[in-house]
């Protein structure tokens, strides 16, 4: 999955994300960098909705990697941007990684 989203190629990042399950025993960090760039590739495919729900994952799982990490800034910039009504959710979570609005 990790390959089709640095290639930008979002549809197929769905699609590999949804053929592959994470062993039980990965470490949280892992699973956290799993979610995160499934919320980009759920952006490049064009669902910013379930791009948070990726990244509300990520930070329930691994909150400090999600809050510095510089890819979740950029996904959440691109949702703020695109938002044309932010939702309570989106903009909670944009200030909580420290994104001025």
């Amino acid at each position: 999955m990790g390959l089709a989203v640095d290639m930008l190629d979002g549809t197929e990042a769905v699609k590999r994300a949804s053929q592959f399950e994470l062993p039980a025993d990965t470490p949280r960090e892992r699973v956290g960098h799993h979610w995160i760039d499934l919320a980009r590739g759920q952006l490049y495919h064009g669902d910013r909705r379930q791009a948070l729900v990726a990244l509300q994952k990520a930070r329930r799982i691994a909150p400090s990697q999600t809050r510095y990490h510089p890819m979740v800034h950029e996904t959440i910039r691109v949702l703020v941007h695109h938002e044309h009504r932010r939702s309570d959710t989106l903009s909670g979570f944009a200030r909580w990684i420290g994104l001025k609005l």
